[in-house]
């Protein structure tokens, strides 16, 4: 067995506490060596890594094989943008970028990072995406809620950019192209959006602020159900019989490490991918700011 890939993280956030830190006692084919985030307190989560405030003096410092970004939005860009000069391998936790103009540049990066669309890798949607391989055109229903309260975005992001990046993704991949975007409803906390796809219509809704919720359907077939009665999606994630994060992003880390070493990762999102779902939520706002207008993506 090839040795364990170096990996560095940057952002020691809830997404690592709750997710990558888990996922990393997990998995057998890497290997945290450093850790990167301006607060001490957050990087002393990992005392056995070597700790930096930021990726350049990570980079600088340690040897590392490939780098996880965690960080806040904001700073996607300029950090991957670190990792591509360095020459080393990163997988940027998702959003892409806080728009499609960032998603863009971010896939122009030599090398191209890898994207954290950690659903691809969570077995109660890729069991849903397996009824749906024979199937032809259908209409398809997505549906994820979140309480704030305790996993709050970080950045002030808005549930389009937070929780849409994910059913953009899902949709794209259960669906086929999406042709055309409408926003039926659209405000910081709550969406809801109608996609015209190569397969059928597909209506994805979001929110933040409420219990705990993910939901998919196909053609009136539940195929998908998980909601919490608590709203404290930090009392969730502590359960230790309740934990599909760690664990999808555990297989995501497998499949990067896979890539980096140049086999195959089917189901790791590209680059090209992070455009792909940004291009959706881009014409969704548009579709907002003009009255519910459906926007053509052709």
């Amino acid at each position: 067995m090839a040795e364990p890939l170096r990996l560095g993280l940057v952002g020691c956030g809830r997404i690592a506490e709750h997710g990558y830190l888990p996922a990393l006692a997990r998995s057998s084919r890497v290997q945290l060596v450093a850790v990167a985030d301006p607060l001490a307190s957050r990087r002393a989560l990992v005392p056995a890594a070597a700790g930096f405030d930021g990726i350049e003096p990570l980079l600088a410092a340690v040897e590392v094989d490939a780098i996880v970004i965690a960080s806040p939005p904001a700073s996607h860009l300029s950090d991957a943008a670190a990792a591509a000069a360095a020459g080393i391998p990163a997988l940027v936790e998702k959003p892409p970028g806080r728009d499609l103009a960032e998603a863009k540049e971010l896939a122009a990066l030599g090398p191209p990072p890898r994207l954290g669309f950690n659903r691809r890798f969570d077995a109660r949607w890729q069991a849903f995406e397996r009824t749906l391989q024979h199937r032809v055109a259908t209409s398809i229903s997505l549906r994820l809620e979140l309480s704030t309260g305790d996993w709050r975005p970080a950045g002030g992001d808005d549930a389009l950019l937070d929780l849409g990046v994910h059913l953009a993704d899902l949709a794209l991949r259960l669906a086929g192209p999406v042709r055309s975007v409408r926003a039926a409803e659209l405000d910081a906390a709550h969406a809801r959006l109608e996609l015209e796809s190569a397969r059928g219509e597909v209506e994805l809704e979001l929110a933040h602020g409420r219990a705990y919720r993910e939901r998919a359907e196909a053609a009136g077939i539940a195929g998908l159900d998980a909601s919490s009665t608590t709203a404290r999606l930090r009392d969730r994630l502590r359960r230790t019989a309740d934990r599909p994060l760690p664990a999808s992003l555990a297989r995501q880390l497998d499949a990067f490490a896979a890539a980096v070493r140049g086999e195959a990762a089917p189901n790791l999102a590209t680059a090209e991918d992070g455009v792909a779902v940004l291009r959706i939520l881009d014409a969704a706002r548009r579709s907002a700011a003009s009255g519910g207008t459906r926007i053509d993506l052709h």
